[in-house]
């Protein structure tokens, strides 16, 4: 009984361990590619996979658009503006400097981290 526990417990990791591996890749293309190749997907499962990711983008989409509208009932009209003050210069940072990094993630964290580490870049 415990041998068939482990046994299933490690199968179970192996689709785990090839999404954990397949973190960071940049474009939802470079993801279905590299799933195709480590679990061996069938064309079936490989759209049944791409219409998931564009499903899931859309509902992340809509989840900030929802979250802007609730902290901007929050934000007095002065904190509104210099959060989109901010906004904008990140964006100008983004494209400017670092533009390759766009339509990916630098880090799980949406990037804070990757940004510290420009502007200790710019400043040594």
């Amino acid at each position: 009984m415990k041998k068939t526990f482990v046994a299933l417990a490690l199968a179970a990791m192996i689709p785990v361990a090839a999404y954990a591996a397949m973190e960071g890749q940049g474009a939802r293309g470079d993801r279905l590619q590299r799933m195709t190749e480590v679990l061996n997907l069938d064309d079936s499962q490989q759209e049944q996979m791409k219409k998931m990711f564009d499903e899931h983008k859309a509902m992340r989409k809509a989840m900030r658009e929802q979250m802007r509208a609730r902290m901007d009932e929050i934000l007095t009209p002065e904190q509104r503006a210099k959060r989109d003050e901010l906004r904008e210069q990140r964006g100008e940072h983004r494209s400017g400097h670092h533009g390759e990094h766009r339509g990916g993630h630098s880090n799980k964290r949406g990037g804070r981290h990757h940004q510290r580490g420009c502007d200790q870049q710019e400043s040594s």
